[in-house]
This record gives structure tokens, sequence and C-alpha cells, in this order.
């Protein structure tokens, strides 16, 4: 099992590998005898050694067996000495092992010298006798052997067969020249087959920028599990390949990522070209038009050291994104992750990069995982009191995530029924100390969003002398936990843990990566010690066993995405089906966590109701919170975002096999019965929200209704599914809202005027009713305009010339730009004809200057395009 709830450092990996290492050991003597055994046997050249019916010769392989025997022991003896260690690196970076073909190298080439020698030194004498033997032996390394000093062709006591020795020695000697050749090639061709795996793998998690901090995310990225569920068809049947692009090729870091087992590229990431490898891959087609780049881009981190570097890669990585085809990878959400200095600049980017687009964006800073982090453990002391000390972006992080934890867990007690509390009482009290303790307060007060009412910190403003506040506050809560985040605070901080024995304390330390051996309230650490904590970019856990595990960060859109799941839980309650299960954290057991594709389909949810909200075309757009409540979706907005939605779920099942045919079941059907039967219908790819969204018929395998006629039964069951529905969007909105995005009501997107009318300028008056039956008027002088469609419509004298362009003949183009938004109900239009009704599903059309006008929508089909698109 593993402490899911324990942050530790790299210090706490114990000698647990040593018992792994055993078997190794044991066998390392005696292959080392039994090699020296043959030197020995070697140099005294006995009778026996030499005959050829010995049992180690065989007729027609002469020692080949005994060789390849000793050659087997010793590989047994490095694999048993290499994957353990291989393995702890993969868990602690900072530690070092000598490469794998290095040590297979001189190993072959220490017995080749060794045996080599044994076998030539008996048979010279005289001035060569030291020599000669290595030359020979060096001789052996090309495959070469002198035989006129030993072998049939020799004369003297080495003449007849080769000794077992020298058998053995051509075999290392040989093995040493090929495996070195073989290295030689493969570094020489490394980068073009790394590019090519690269270019052809379908999914992808990229790391741009080697640092000392972002390595061990490489290595999270490389220990994340992967689950394989057979009921998604569509879902990865492999981990995502993990790539790291670097611009410096000679960067010892490039070596260690290698060694981690990431494939690292070598180029410049703020270039488009160098990141289409990455982010893409290209579909097999006969067809030119069919070769398309389609996304191959799971998560995406930008961690250079610069944020404007950073900015600018991602810059890049949009323009490759903008001109990826999606159609084959319709289910999959990329998703890309800055790095940025401070908290307080993550947070305004994060809010300003919801976008209509096919990715996700997202900012962090390492104040904001550290914050995680430190809250992580700083919840398994539960104290009643969390003392921030530093005016820093990280006690800035701080207040943010104790905000949306505050927020998350009342949103779920009230999912299950229960009744929320209207204020935080149930958190911890909050409190801050320095001497800027007050300006702290009024920041966040003015940028926390709609849930700053539920973190109200207190302030002590210390002057220069936080540790004498401190010490009164702590003499009356002696429970508390304080964070120093502030520089300089050293003496102070381990001056009042001696005074404080039942108070923790965390310290900065920009030595540590991440909270410094933390692993519970009865862990290594008693109370009273100082852990001290530094900036990070991974989550990490120690297990039972002591193990070092990292992960990488959960960025904002799956944060959000697991809040919206931990609702429906605690909605509808847990089943036995893996899609009720918790959200759970990568380190928990398979079986016991939601599984992957699901996840990833909560992401996909999100990024949807994203997308639509722009596509409804009614004006509304997503914007930071300004202090003001936003707009209000009408009901009819709210029933087709979810209309919308209910139909991606449910496209995406019937292309995995799913079904919405399932089992009646009976009135008396035990909670046991119950499970049993959702368990099998999950096994069997069937679900009973896969229904029609206008009639709740349910739909076969091929989205074909089951029955022609609606019955009773799927009335109120289309009826409760689409309540379901709409009850998440709002739901989501409200989470949104909580992360400081809402909607906004505008004049709609901007389209351009397209398409030739005829007009003429009227000599006197004239009345006119519109398509939709809206009496208005035009006036001498004004302009009265012939569609292509032959109705009629009149222009103010004064606009005419800013909106039509003369042809010539009584003929003029449509000219400029214009903002434009659908109704979806019924709606009364002030122009300057008169009130004006706009049916629903028709345009109401703003220009520059403020004139508003109705246009159907099947004229404004063939009249406007969006600014962006290619003209008619």
């Amino acid at each position: 099992m593993t402490d899911r709830r324990s942050p530790a450092s790299d210090t706490a990996v114990v000698a647990a590998r040593g018992p792994v290492r055993v078997w190794w050991v044991l066998l390392l003597p005696p292959t080392v005898a039994l090699t020296l055994w043959v030197a020995a046997v070697g140099v005294l050249r006995p009778a026996w050694s030499l005959d050829p019916g010995a049992p180690w010769f065989l007729p027609a392989a002469g020692n080949g067996w005994f060789t390849c025997a000793l050659f087997a022991m010793w590989a047994l003896t490095f694999v048993g000495w290499w994957a353990p260690n291989r393995a702890a690196l993969r868990r602690t970076p900072t530690q070092s092992l000598a490469p794998a073909p290095l040590v297979v190298i001189i190993g072959l080439a220490a017995v080749a010298a060794v045996l080599g020698y044994a076998s030539f030194g008996p048979c010279t004498d005289g001035e060569q006798a030291f020599f000669s033997p290595i030359t020979w032996t060096l001789m052996l390394f090309v495959g070469a052997l002198e035989t006129s000093a030993v072998g049939p062709d020799a004369i003297g006591q080495c003449a007849g067969v080769l000794p077992l020795s020298l058998e053995v020695a051509r075999f290392a000697a040989i093995a040493t020249t090929f495996t070195g050749a073989a290295l030689v090639l493969i570094a020489a061709s490394r980068e073009p087959w790394n590019r090519l795996v690269v270019r052809r793998a379908k999914y992808v998690d990229l790391v741009v920028g080697l640092t000392s901090r972002s390595l061990p995310l490489v290595q999270a990225l490389l220990q994340e599990p992967l689950d394989l569920d057979p009921r998604w068809r569509s879902a990865p049947r492999r981990r995502p390949l993990v790539v790291a692009l670097h611009d410096d090729a000679s960067d010892p870091l490039v070596a260690e990522a290698t060694e981690l087992g990431a494939i690292v590229l070598i180029g410049n990431a703020t270039r488009p070209e160098a990141l289409r490898l990455a982010l893409t891959y290209r579909a097999f087609s006969f067809s030119r038009a069919g070769r398309r780049d389609h996304p191959s881009l799971h998560r995406m981190y930008v961690v250079a050291d610069r944020a404007q570097v950073n900015r600018r890669v991602l810059r890049a990585a949009e323009d490759v994104l903008a001109t990826t085809d999606f159609s084959l990878s319709d289910r999959r959400v990329p998703r890309i992750t800055l790095l940025l200095d401070d908290s307080r600049e993550a947070q305004e980017f994060r809010v300003t990069h919801v976008a209509d687009r096919r990715w996700f964006v997202d900012a962090l800073s390492e104040s904001e995982v550290l914050a995680d982090e430190l809250l992580r453990a700083v919840d398994e002391l539960h104290p009643p009191v969390i003392l921030i000390q530093g005016d820093t972006g990280l006690g800035r992080a701080l207040l943010e995530r104790l905000a949306w934890n505050t927020w998350s867990a009342m949103e779920v007690a009230g999912a299950r029924g229960a009744e929320a509390a209207s204020d935080a009482s149930g958190a911890p009290r909050v409190v801050l100390i320095d001497a800027h303790a007050d300006r702290m307060l009024k920041e966040w007060d003015a940028s926390a969003g709609v849930t700053a009412h539920l973190l109200r910190p207190a302030v002590i403003s210390s002057g220069d002398d936080w540790e004498a506040a401190a010490d009164e506050l702590l003499s009356q809560s002696a429970d508390a936990a304080v964070i120093v985040t502030g520089a300089d605070a050293v003496t102070s901080t381990l001056r009042l843990a001696q005074l404080f024995p039942r108070t923790r304390f965390f310290l900065a330390d920009e030595r540590v990566r991440g909270v410094d051996g933390f692993v519970s309230a009865a862990g290594p650490h008693p109370r009273g010690a100082v852990i001290r904590f530094g900036p990070v970019l991974h989550s990490t856990i120690v297990t039972e066993e002591a193990e070092v595990r990292r992960y990488p960060p959960e960025d904002s859109w799956a944060g959000l995405a697991r809040h919206q799941h931990e609702m429906y839980v605690a909605a509808r309650g847990q089943d036995p089906r893996p899609t009720r299960r918790a959200w759970g954290d990568p380190w928990d057991e398979q079986d016991e966590r939601l599984p992957e594709f699901i996840r990833e389909d909560n992401v996909r949810q999100l990024r949807h109701l994203l997308t639509g909200l722009p596509e409804l075309a009614t004006g509304l757009v997503w914007v930071p919170y300004d202090g003001t409540r936003g707009a209000v979706l009408s009901a009819s907005e709210v029933g087709l975002l979810a209309e919308r939605e209910h139909e991606r779920w449910v496209a995406l099942r019937l292309q995995n096999g799913w079904s919405g045919a399932v089992e009646v079941p009976p009135h008396d059907e035990t909670a046991e019965a119950r499970n049993t039967r959702l368990i099998r219908e999950d096994a069997e790819r069937r679900n009973d929200s896969i229904r029609d969204w206008e009639t709740g018929i349910p739909l076969n395998q091929r989205g074909a209704k089951v029955r022609a006629v609606s019955t009773r039964a799927d009335g109120a069951a289309r009826d409760s599914l689409q309540a379901w529905n709409r009850r998440q969007v709002e739901i989501v909105l409200t989470n949104l809202a909580a992360r400081g995005i809402i909607p906004a009501r505008t004049d709609g997107r901007r389209y351009a005027r397209d398409g030739v009318v005829s007009a003429v300028q009227l000599t006197e008056p004239v009345s006119w009713t519109s398509d939709a039956g809206s009496e208005l008027k035009g006036g001498a002088g004004d302009w009265q305009v012939t569609e292509a469609d032959g109705s009629l419509r009149t222009v103010a004298e004064a606009e005419f010339p800013l909106i039509y362009a003369s042809l010539g003949d009584g003929r003029f183009r449509r000219s400029g730009t214009v903002r434009a938004r659908r109704t979806l109900e019924v709606e009364s239009v002030a122009s300057l004809e008169g009130a004006s009704l706009a049916r629903a599903g028709d345009w109401v059309i703003t220009d520059d200057r403020g004139n508003r006008w109705p246009v159907p929508h099947s004229r404004f089909r063939a009249s406007y395009r969006l600014v962006g698109e290619a003209t008619r």
C-alpha cells in the first residue's frame, strides 16, 4: 500500500533495494573464481586440459558450450547488478550510474586481456617474453590469431589443441570489438532514429527545456502508470512516448534524460518546424491530399528557465496545432502547460487563455506546485491554525489553493445532499504575518474571485520582527502549522521550533526540491522539527516501503475535471462500475482509481462546453472574473449546450461499440442483484443513458433507435436525462466561476459582409414588411435594396455608402465587417427603420457605429462569413 497523502524527498529512499541485489552478489564470486581458474589452466596447461576427449570438448563445437556457459554466468551477474540500480536511477535521477554499454565493454575487454595473456604467456621466452603476449592478445580484438605461437602450427609446449582460456579470450575480444562498433553506429544514427520514432508516435508527452528542476518531471512522466481498459477501443494501447526537446546537445542533462528512458531531440523550440515533429504524426495514405498532420500531443510542459522563451514556444506550438487536422483525433484534447515566474502571473494567464480551440492552455508556477505539496503535508496534521509568513508568491499560491480546497469540499458535500456551510468553519484559520500583511489582504480581496468569501485570513502586521508576533500567536495556539516563505528567517524559525515543540514548522530552502522527507504526522520528523521545502515541478510521494515516486503536476483543467467527477459521484453515489470510482491518484492501485480513459473524457467534456459556448453564436464569450456576476445563460442556451454535450458523450460510446440496450430491472431487485447487473452491463458495453435526446429511446450499437415509438418509460428517462445534463452544464459554469472564468454577453463574433445586391435611391417614403412580419419604413433619399432572393428592404441614406460599394449598373457589393449573434428566442431589435422582430434562429447584426438589424438565418449564411474564413 501507498501513503497517498505523503510527500517525500529523495533522501527518504532507504536501503530497501539491498535484498533485491543479493542474488547477483552470490553469483559474482563463483563466476570470478571460474574465470581465474580458466586463466590458471591456460598458464599451467596440464595435459588433461588439452585432451580432446575432456567433457568440455564437443566434437563439432570445440569449447563453445563451456565458453557460452561462462559468459552466461557473467551476463546474469551483470543483469542482477544493473536492473535494480537502473530502477533506482529512474526513481532518483540525482544518483549516478555508469552507462551499461561502457560496463559491458570494459568487462569483456578485461576477460579477453587476462585470459589472452594467460594463454600466450607460457609460449614465449627471451627478450620478447613480456611484449609478444601483449601484441598477440591485442590481435585477438581484430579477429587475428597468432597460430605460430600456440595451436597446431606452434612448436614446443604450446603446440596442439587451443587451450580453453584462449577460446574464451577470442570470444570476449571479438564481442568487445563488435559491441564497440555497434555503439558507434548507434550513436551516429541515434538522432535520425529518434526523430523517426517520434514522428510515427501517436501519443506523446513533451517536455521543452531540460533543467535540474525539469529532469525529475521527465522522470515523473516515465513513471506514470498506464491504465489499459479493453472496453474502450479508442483508448491508447501503450503509455505516451516521453520526449524532451532541448537546444544544447552538449548539455549533460541530455544524457541523464536519455538514461532515464526519454527520447531527447535537439532543436529550437521557438520554431514551429522543430515542434511539429513531436506535436503531430503523419497518417499513412496513398494520396497526397490524405497525407496530413494529425495531433499526437497528449501533454506538453514548457519549462525553460525564462518565461519569455516559454511564451514564444507556446506561440510556435499553437501555430503548429492550428494547421493540424483533428478529424482522426476528435477524442483527444492536447494540453499545454507553461512555466511562469509567479502565481499571480500564472492565474492571469490561465483565465485569459480560455479560447475556442481544440486544445487547453494552462500555466503553472513553481509556487503553485509547491503550495500543493505543502498543503498535502499540512493536511496530515489537521492544524486548527495555519500561519503563513512572508510576502511572497508562495504565500499567495497557498491562499488560492486553500480557498479552492474549501470551495471544492463544500460543493461536494452539497452534491451529496448534505447542507453545505455558508462559511469556511470546517477549514483551518489562516493568519498572514508580515510587515506588508495588510496589503497582502487587500490584494487577496481584489483578485481572489468568487471564492474569496470562503477564506478570510487574519493579518498581523509584524513590522520588522515577525518572530515576536509569531511567538504571541503560538502561545495561544501551539498546535498550529507555520509556513515560513520569506528569506533570512532561518534563525528565527529554529528558535521558535525550540520554544514550541508541539508546532510543525516548514521553512523555505532553495537547496531542497519539494518537501524534505515529510512522511506523516507520525513519521520521521517529530513535532517541533523544522521541515525544509524548495521549488519543485513535480509531485512526490513515498510508499510504505520507503520508495520515492514522482508524478507530473495536475494542470488546472484536469483539476477542474477531477472536481466535476467528484460531484458526479457524490450526487449519484458510488457503485461497482469503473466509471463510478473515485478519481484517485496516480499512486493508487489501478482497480481503486478512475480509469484513465474516463478521466480524459471528463477533460473532453470540459473542453466541449468551453468551446461550445462561443459556437452557440449567441454573443457569449468567456472572460476573466472582474467582480461582476457575468452573463446569465437563458434556459434555451443551457439546454442547447446540454444537448450537444449529450450527443458528444453518446457518439464516443457508440464509436467504442456501446449501446443503450440494457435489462429492465425487476421491481424487487436487491442492492446486491443491482450491483451484479450493473457490472455485467458495463462489461458488455451497455449503458442506460445512451438514448436519443428528443425521444429518450435507447440506441443500438449502430446509433439507431431500438424501437420506432417512444414508451412512457422512454419519456420518463428522457426527462430525467435532459434535467441531469442541464444540471451538469450549470455545475460546470459554477465551477469555472470559482476558477475566475465567467461568461459575458457581447454583440457576437466578427463577420465580413459578402455578396452582391441591386439598389435604387428612393424619391418618396415607402413602407415594407420584414420576413418576420414587422412593419418598417424608409424615407425619401434612403436606398431600397433587393436581395438575391428577391426580398426588399431599405437602408438609411447616410449608412448606405458605408456598407455598400458600387459596381455600376445599379449593382453593389456588401463591404465592411460587423458583429453578429444568433437568437434562440424571439427578440425585438431597435433598427434605424423601426422596431424589427428577430425570430428564433435569426441573426442580430451590429455594425461599428452601434446600428442593429435582424437577418434571417438563410440570408445570413449566404451573405456573411466569419472573419478568417475563405471568401465564397
